[in-house]
């Protein structure tokens, strides 16, 4: 459970970074910032580079969260039979219901965490691919003139 609680407080970090970012970003500053440029080329790409920070975490994490989930459930079912074991078949149903709910909510946990991580992954670089779209078709259009 541990290496999901982690994970998730990595991929809150980054949503409220990115969050942060986007709601800040200015695009007319960054225009003129573009349009004033020796070479803005390189200035969108810097930009763009920057914007994409972080939105491999969020991608790594919504494929490795689920496979921690599992990993849970596999070490809560072990526990479970282990428990079945060391007793000789005769459990209480509570001590097998321990191992089994730890089994079900590492599953859950984790695909929680890689639903909102992929959700938002696709959110930000749907957001970077706008503003690259704005911001390019707007230097065409000053070059234009």
């Amino acid at each position: 459970m541990y290496p999901l609680y982690f994970l998730s407080v990595v991929n809150l970090a980054v949503i409220l970074k990115k969050g942060w970012e986007f709601h800040c970003l200015n695009l007319q500053n960054l225009e003129d910032e573009l349009s004033q440029a020796s070479n803005p080329e390189k200035k969108l790409n810097s930009f763009v580079r920057n914007m994409e920070g972080g939105l491999p975490i969020l991608g790594v994490s919504s494929r490795v969260a689920p496979l921690l989930g599992l990993l849970g459930t596999v070490i809560g079912m072990i526990k479970t039979f282990r428990v079945i074991e060391i007793k000789g078949g005769q459990v209480n149903v509570g001590l097998l219901a321990k191992g089994i709910w730890e089994a079900l909510l590492t599953t859950a946990f984790g695909l929680v965490i890689a639903i909102i991580a992929l959700i938002f992954y696709h959110w930000f670089l749907r957001r970077v691919d706008e503003v690259i779209f704005i911001l390019e078709e707007n230097l065409e259009n000053k070059e234009e003139n």
